[in-house]
This record gives structure tokens, sequence and C-alpha cells, in this order.
């Protein structure tokens, strides 16, 4: 059974909080685009979603995605990773 308060998710440590830094980004769900640092945590779900009331998109990285298209790799270079070979 699925202790709810096991799954404390914070906006701070929310895996897929808004970056610090804002970027533009488009929500899968509705297809608008916006900034960053306008999506809003939701207390009763515990998970930071798309600013529009009509959306159900939810996540950055995961429903909200930047418009910048090396923005993870970038990430993921900055964060000191070895580079991906898919050989």
């Amino acid at each position: 059974m699925c202790d709810e308060d096991s799954w404390d998710l914070k906006p701070d440590t929310d895996p897929m909080k808004p970056p610090e830094e804002p970027v533009d980004v488009e929500c899968i769900h509705c297809r608008r685009r916006y900034r960053s640092d306008a999506i809003v945590w939701d207390e009763r779900w515990r998970m930071w979603v798309c600013p529009h009331p009509d959306c159900g998109g939810a996540g950055f990285g995961f429903d909200i995605w930047p418009l910048d298209r090396d923005y993870f790799i970038r990430k993921w270079k900055e964060a000191g990773c070895p580079e991906y070979d898919p050989s």
C-alpha cells in the first residue's frame, strides 16, 4: 500500500522543478509557450504544473520542455558528465 506521507515532494526538491535561470518552454499538452518561471507549484498534486488552468501538463522536462533543444545536453556537460558514446 502506498503511504502518502512517504511521497513528500516539495517545490525545492522535486526533480522536475523548473530551472533556476528561466528559459523559454513549451507545454506538450496545450502547446502554449512561456518562460519557465511561470510554471507553478500545485500543492494539492505536489508537482510543478503548466500555469494555464485548462491544461494538465506537469513537470519540467516531462510535459514542459525547453525550446532550446540543446538545453539538457549543455546541462549534462556543465555537470561534468562523460560524453555519450552510442557504440
